[in-house]
């Protein structure tokens, strides 16, 4: 009999209707999965993305198959935009986006939605490292930048690192808002770059960062590009393959450009250069091919702008500064770039400076002005032209108002007769103008400025904005190299000179000066028994090479004395070796420069052999500090004496607080009127210990770099 009580129950309570409804919500819901799976959205597309504002917004994806309709529907329009899906599933509408606004949302097929959607400008930064550098790897007063970075009117949209022999369609990447997290790893560039757009345009801004450090402009040019140029083919010689990047033409345009096309995009920041020191000549021609490039693919001659590297000890002589070139070159060899000098604000002993705030405000200065109509200064002095007028030069510059050396004598500022030999030069301003001269130059026809791998200049504009490193002359760069080779003969140095090269001469001073047409002709070994600072260089058919080879040798006492080393310094920082703290070599700014002696997680206990009793009046060394590389101040540095060599009386102890500090130093420790009668020296530097809990390498080995020990 039918039990009409439960009939009449709700159908929540009546078991048989709830298992119904249960299972129809189950269907829906895997239906719905199913659809969704079925869509999928080009790279670029995620909640809390940046559209371009006021242009058309291609939005593309893929469906299960071909032939299906595809109905896109935004929140600013009321018009659905539709499509179908071609025989490889792809699908792509095309959208009008209003100004600046939001947020938004974008339904496709009522399936996938991405919420917080903003329109604005989005800006694509690439490049190597210097790009890639961010917050969290070390920059200028960190702390306080990302504390301050939390802006859900800039976003963020990082391209993963990868490359690709073919072109492809897709990559795994979403946006996000920036907040203080996300700014720490982001770029560092790219992210003061929209900072100040942000800021001052008040409206949205996204960044695409796709960049990879250590690689060369051929990896992001099409290899077509590449493989067609008989120049721009040589790679295979100009790179070696380390395992970290990749090298092969056109891989990283392929895997890290290519899946954002037709994406629309403001423009492009770039910040590389610095591999392709290598290849300066070819980078010349390589760069402006490499930007055309990526217009082409975009179908836009959209604005790029770069940065133009800073001064750098690279090893190799004038290769930075012809990259420097190159780039001041693509200023004029293409339209609508722009070019941010930072000259002033580099580290010649750091390839990645610290200052990326300003490198990003400077390169937002040419969007600003170019783009936004802004009222702003975007460029320091750029060389134009020279004309010559009785035993002067005149330079003239574009953006030069204000014209000045900062501190009123010109630095790194050359000139040169027909002879090619540069002298360093006097100079006055006149608007926009430079006037350069030399006495004893009265036939004048070449200008450098800045122009070499670490010169820092001094030339700005009224808007505090330095000029960039130029040269009048285009002759061909001579960099037939001189090899020094200081021996110990009878504790004193002898130097030979040598060039693998077809020289005609071997030129030499030894005061520090520039060789010249009135240096020295190196003919046999010099002996010397006194400090010498050594410059030389060769002349190759009839011309000064650029490469001046030089040493910096301090004679005293302990000059070649011989060393006993308690603790083992590191095989990859031996210097010269079992004696290196006597080979009167002294240490540079530059943890890798060859003089200096390291040592991972150990004390360094070093007892120098004077030979005989004698008086010592003045101890002098020195210790590197480059935290950023995990090279520590000694915590306690202990120097005694002895006649006997067991016996030893302290002469002074120095402590060193455990402390963050920016930058590269060296402490010297200088012991001054001793008047000790000695034969034995002992310096004791203790390691800091592991790396402390506020520096990045917490917990890890820390190192102490000495050099050299002078004792008179």
């Amino acid at each position: 009999m039918p039990d009409f009580q439960n009939d009449h129950l709700p159908a929540q309570s009546n078991p048989l209707i709830m298992r119904k409804i249960i299972l129809s919500l189950v269907l829906s819901c895997i239906f719905l999965t199913q659809l969704q799976a079925q869509l999928r959205l080009g790279a670029p597309f995620s909640d809390h993305m940046v559209l371009q504002r006021n242009s058309i917004a291609t939005i593309w994806g893929w469906s299960e198959g071909g032939n299906s309709t595809i109905e896109v529907k935004v929140s600013w329009s009321d018009e659905v935009f539709s499509a179908r899906s071609n025989h490889f599933s792809k699908w792509q509408v095309e959208i009008p986006t209003p100004d600046a606004g939001g947020p938004y949302q974008i339904n496709i097929n009522n399936s996938i939605i991405l919420k917080d959607v903003l329109i604005g400008e989005v800006w694509l930064a690439s490049g190597q490292s210097n790009m890639q550098w961010s917050a969290n790897a070390g920059i200028d007063n960190a702390e306080e930048a990302i504390k301050n970075a939390n802006n859900d009117q800039i976003r963020f949209l990082y391209v993963p690192r990868t490359g690709a022999e073919s072109p492809q369609i897709d990559i795994d990447c979403k946006w996000e808002v920036c907040t203080s997290k996300t700014m720490a790893s982001f770029s560092a560039v790219a992210y003061f770059f929209g900072k100040t757009l942000q800021e001052d345009l008040d409206i949205p801004i996204g960044l695409i960062h796709s960049s990879w450090g250590g690689t060369s402009a051929e990896v992001w040019t099409p290899k077509e590009i590449i493989n067609s140029d008989p120049e721009f083919s040589n790679w295979e010689t100009v790179f070696n393959s380390n395992g970290y990047q990749p090298r092969e033409p056109g891989v990283l345009f392929n895997a890290m450009i290519t899946p954002l096309i037709p994406f629309d995009i403001a423009g492009v920041i770039w910040y590389q250069g610095e591999t392709n020191s290598a290849n300066p000549f070819v980078y010349r021609r390589l760069f402006p091919a490499m930007i055309s490039s990526w217009r082409e693919a975009f179908d836009k001659e959209f604005p790029f702008y770069y940065v133009q590297l800073a001064p750098f000890n690279y090893g190799h002589p004038m290769v930075g500064a012809l990259v420097q070139e190159a780039q001041l070159k693509t200023m004029s060899a293409i339209e609508n770039v722009g070019m941010a000098v930072i000259n002033d604000i580099g580290n010649v002993n750091d390839i990645h400076p610290q200052n990326k705030k300003d490198v990003g405000k400077r390169l937002a200065a040419w969007a600003l002005n170019k783009n936004y109509g802004k009222q702003t200064t975007c460029s320091g002095p750029i060389y134009q032209s020279m004309e010559k007028q009785g035993q002067s030069l005149v330079i003239h510059f574009k953006y030069a108002d204000g014209l000045h050396f900062k501190g009123g004598t010109p630095k790194e500022l050359l000139i040169a007769g027909p002879d090619g030999h540069f002298l360093p030069a006097k100079a006055k301003t006149d608007n926009d103008k430079l006037i350069v001269s030399h006495e004893d130059i009265k036939d004048p026809a070449y200008v450098r400025y800045a122009f070499s791998n670490t010169s820092v200049g001094n030339l700005y504009n009224a808007a505090g904005l330095p000029a960039s490193p130029f040269r009048t002359d285009d002759r061909s760069i001579v960099l037939t190299t001189v090899d020094i080779d200081i021996k110990q003969e009878n504790r004193q140095p002898v130097i030979h000179l040598s060039t693998n090269e077809n020289a005609e001469a071997i030129i030499y001073t030894l005061d520090g000066s520039v060789p010249g047409a009135d240096a020295a002709k190196y003919s046999t070994p010099l002996t010397k028994s006194e400090s010498f600072h050594l410059k030389a260089r060769a002349i190759v058919n009839g011309r000064f090479s650029e490469a001046i080879a030089e040493k910096n040798f301090l004679f005293s006492k302990s000059t070649y004395a011989p060393v006993k080393l308690e603790s083992n310094y590191s095989e990859y920082y031996a210097a010269s070796g079992q004696n290196a703290l006597t080979d009167g070599l002294l240490g540079s700014l530059a943890y890798n420069d060859g003089n200096w002696q390291g040592y991972i997680e150990s004390d360094i206990i070093a007892t120098i052999d004077l030979g005989k009793i004698q008086k010592v009046k003045r101890i002098k060394t020195q210790f590197l500090r480059d935290q950023r590389v995990w090279i520590f101040l000694p915590s306690e540095v202990i120097i005694a004496y002895s006649i006997d060599g067991k016996n030893y009386e302290l002469v002074d102890t120095h402590k060193n607080q455990l402390i963050p500090m920016e930058g590269i130093s060296i402490q010297e420790i200088d012991l001054a009127g001793l008047n000790k009668k000695a034969r034995f020296i002992r310096i004791t530097a203790k390691n800091a210990g592991p790396c402390p809990d506020w520096h990045p390498g917490a917990g890890g080995k820390s190192w102490v770099f000495m050099d050299e020990v002078l004792i008179d």
